[in-house]
């Protein structure tokens, strides 16, 4: 049998660029939770996609790389 999780726990927790402030809901029994960015963003994201790595960040990291990557594409071919 699976121990119940403290809600609770998780807050303040770090995931990449994000902390979780606070529990959100339950759904179709999975967790979510508020969390925010270090870009000062906020978003609702699953307790699962945090712990298993699928979001690091509000979506401003992948920006970020999209940026840097065509960056050097530009730089390089000219």
């Amino acid at each position: 049998m699976r121990e119940k999780i403290n809600r609770e726990d998780f807050v303040g927790k770090r995931y990449g660029r994000l902390v979780i402030e606070s529990f959100s809901g339950t759904r179709k029994k999975v967790h979510f939770y508020m969390v925010k960015c270090d870009c000062g963003n906020t978003k609702e994201v699953r307790l699962t996609s945090l712990q298993g790595g699928g979001t690091v960040s509000c979506g401003c990291r992948k920006k970020e790389v999209t940026q840097e990557r065509n960056h050097k594409l530009i730089f390089r071919n000219s």
